[in-house]
This record gives structure tokens, C-alpha cells and sequence, in this order.
């Protein structure tokens, strides 16, 4: 109720001390004039200085129109008809207008609609039983009735202006803020993904150079060629990891881009990189053998990328935990999809060991679910683990 009186409903900039002394400066020029016309004759027995006092108060409702647009307006209403029906002045409720333009601009619809409908009413009441409606021009209500309605009319278009504007200004922040969430979640995605990247790099890596230097601290001193070897050994799975993580890092460290970090700046190997990964494998001790089957064809990057990465970490679990002797990895080029298995000849819960201790299946499953994949891992019947997936290819015939 106090924001309705107070005429602070509705979009409106904020107070300006330019607009406010405009106010007044109109204020009094239409003071003067309305004083000056305050001459006129008015009904009889009419109170001395009544005319003036109408006048002050209609021009004071003008100067206070954008501080108490509501309290402005009844005072401005009620000075105005009573103007009117006393026969003062010859302007058709100008001041009136003026305070009715601010309410329409400002207050609410139905305040404005009820204002407007008010003004004209007493327009119309004030000039009907005025005592002196003989002194008065017999044009002087419909004109200030259309004077009303035009300053109501120009109120309520800048009012439907100023909230189209608004609305485009919020719809911009809107969109603003969506782009702005957009690329937060591409950012988080994409940092989720080189945690995984990091895992899988470092993991593999470090179990592969903690089983290669417990092989050669057994055999250096009585084989010391194999023992170079095992060395040359680390040394390639060193540096293979650290030139992978450098390429990581370089990504991240890239922090003065206003891009989001793109998919095509992260390493990505692929099945081309297996036979590697195999011999690095085999040179911890593990027997591995790959098979592929079907006609191999180009993959969609983050398909091989996926592929790679599974059997990486089913290789890494195996060495870590199984205590296996031989290792498979078969590939099968299906028509629709890329079916993927590893499995070994060891204890039978090397990767549900990793599954509790880290993250290797839930990041085989990830990867999988990404691509709207299958994905089983378990114990196989008579001995072993096996970990299987199948992988769909986009766009596949």
C-alpha cells in the first residue's frame, strides 16, 4: 500500500536531481500563468484567495509528481475539480495531465486505469452541477477530457516501453548468464576428463616401472644385460608418460584463454598406440597377447581414445593386482560397434581390487556409459578376470 501511494510501482530509473528541478521549474511557470488567469470571475460567494490557493495547490502536485506520484495526483484531482466547479482559470486541468502522465507511467495498470477514469468523472460531475458552468466555455470539458486521455495515453506507452526494455535487458543477462553456465560445465567436463586422462597416464605407468625395477633388482647382479634392459625399460615408460603429461599440463597451465579448454589440445592416443602399450606391458613379466578380429577401420576420436584407455587399465589392474602369468586382449570390428575384451589366467579379483581402492572400473564404466556403451567386468568361471565392452560406432553401415 505504501509503494501505491508512494508511486513507486512499475519499472522507473532512478530519481534524478535534473528531472526533479525540471518539475519545479514547470511547477512554477504554470503557477504563474494559473495566477495570472486566477482573475476570472468564479461563482458567487466564492471565498476570497480561493482561486490562488487552488492554483498553489495544483502546481504543487505537479512538483512532488515523481516523489509521491500517488499523493501528487489526489491532491492535484481535488484542487483541479474544485477549480472547475468553482468557474476558475481557462486552462483545461493542464497541471492535472501532468500528474496523470507520471501515475500512468509509474503505477500499476489497474491504479493507472482507475486514476484515468476518476479524472474524467470529476471532469465530468464538477462541469455538469458547477454554479458557474455559464461562465465557462461550453468547449472547455471536452477538450480537458482529451487532454486527460492523451497525457494517460503517452504515460502508458512510455511505460510499455521502458518494461520492453527491461525485458530485453534481462533477456540478454539471461543469455549472458546461460553462456556463462554453459561453459562452466564444458569447463568442469573437461577437467573431469583429464582427471581420468591423469589416472590412467600415471597409473599404468607407475605400475608398470614399480614391477619393472622389482625385475631388475633381482636380476642385475647375476644377469646384468637383462637387468640394462629393464632399466631401458623404465626409462621408455618414463619418458612416454612424462611427454603425455607435459601435453596435460601445457593444456592447464594455458589459463589466459578466455576458450574453454577444447577436446582437440588433449593427447589422444589410440588403437594405433596398443602394440606399444603391450610391450610395455610384457616387459613387467606379464605374457600378453593381442588379437583383432573383423576389418579394422577408422574410429571416431573419443571411441578410440575410450578403447585405448579400457584396456590400459584392465592391463595395469592386472599387473597391479591379479598375480597372473598371461594376459589376452581381443578386438572385434563388429559392423555396428567395436567389442573389446581382456581378460587373465590370475586370482580372479585383480580389478575389484582396484574397483575398492581406486577409481579403474568406475572410469572403464564412465568412459563406456559416455558412449552409450555395455560394460561387465568379474571373475570368470574356472579362473581369472574379465573385463569386456562394446562400444558403438557412430554413423556405422
Amino acid at each position: 500500500m505504501i509503494e501505491i501511494l508512494a508511486g513507486e510501482r512499475g519499472p522507473w530509473p532512478p530519481r534524478r536531481a535534473g528531472w526533479l528541478v525540471l518539475d519545479w521549474v514547470a511547477a512554477t511557470l504554470l503557477a504563474g500563468l494559473m495566477l495570472r488567469g486566477s482573475s476570472v470571475p468564479g461563482a458567487a460567494g466564492s471565498p476570497a484567495g480561493l482561486s490562488e490557493a487552488l492554483s498553489v495547490a495544483m502546481c504543487a502536485g505537479v512538483a512532488m509528481r515523481r516523489l509521491a506520484t500517488m499523493p501528487a495526483f489526489i491532491l492535484t484531482a481535488a484542487a483541479s475539480t474544485v477549480s472547475l466547479y468553482c468557474g476558475f482559470g481557462k486552462d483545461p486541468m493542464v497541471a492535472l495531465a501532468l500528474v496523470l502522465y507520471m501515475v500512468a507511467a509509474r503505477a500499476s495498470r489497474a491504479v493507472a486505469i482507475a486514476a484515468l477514469l476518476l479524472g474524467e468523472a470529476a471532469v465530468l460531475v464538477a462541469s455538469s452541477y458547477s454554479p458557474a458552468r455559464t461562465l465557462t466555455s461550453p468547449d472547455r470539458v471536452p477538450v480537458t477530457g482529451i487532454v486527460l486521455a492523451a497525457a494517460w495515453t503517452i504515460g502508458i506507452a512510455v511505460r510499455t516501453q521502458r518494461e520492453y526494455a527491461a525485458g530485453l535487458r534481462e533477456q540478454a543477462e539471461r543469455r549472458v548468464q546461460a553462456e556463462i553456465d554453459r561453459s562452466n560445465r564444458t569447463l568442469a567436463e573437461e577437467r573431469l576428463r583429464i582427471a581420468r586422462e591423469l589416472h590412467d597416464i600415471v597409473a599404468h605407468t607407475m605400475s608398470v616401472i614399480a614391477v619393472q625395477a622389482s625385475v631388475g633388482a633381482h636380476v642385475i647382479d647375476a644377469r646384468p644385460a637383462e637387468g640394462r634392459n629393464t632399466l631401458r625399460a623404465i626409462e621408455e615408460s618414463s619418458r612416454t608418460a612424462l611427454r603425455e603429461l607435459r601435453l596435460m599440463l601445457g593444456v592447464l597451465r594455458d589459463t589466459g584463454t578466455t576458450q574453454p579448454v577444447g577436446a582437440e589440445l588433449l593427447p589422444s592416443p589410440d588403437l594405433s598406440a596398443l602394440p606399444a602399450l603391450v610391450t610395455r606391458t610384457r616387459d613387467t613379466g606379464l605374457a600378453v597377447d593381442l588379437s583383432v578380429t573383423g576389418v579394422p577401420r577408422p574410429l571416431p576420436d573419443g571411441v578410440a581414445l575410450a578403447a585405448y584407455r579400457i584396456v590400459q587399465e584392465a592391463l595395469t589392474n592386472i599387473v597391479r593386482h591379479a598375480d597372473a602369468a598371461h594376459a589376452f586382449v581381443e578386438l572385434a570390428y563388429q559392423p555396428r560397434s567395436l567389442d573389446i575384451a581382456i581378460t587373465d589366467d590370475g586370482l580372479g579379483a585383480g580389478a575389484a581390487l582396484s574397483g575398492t581402492t581406486g577409481h579403474g572400473l568406475i572410469g572403464m564404466r564412465e568412459r563406456v556409459a559416455l558412449h552409450s556403451g555395455e560394460f561387465s567386468a568379474g571373475p570368470r568361471r574356472d579362473s581369472g578376470y574379465r573385463v569386456h565392452a562394446v562400444l558403438p560406432i557412430a554413423g556405422a553401415e
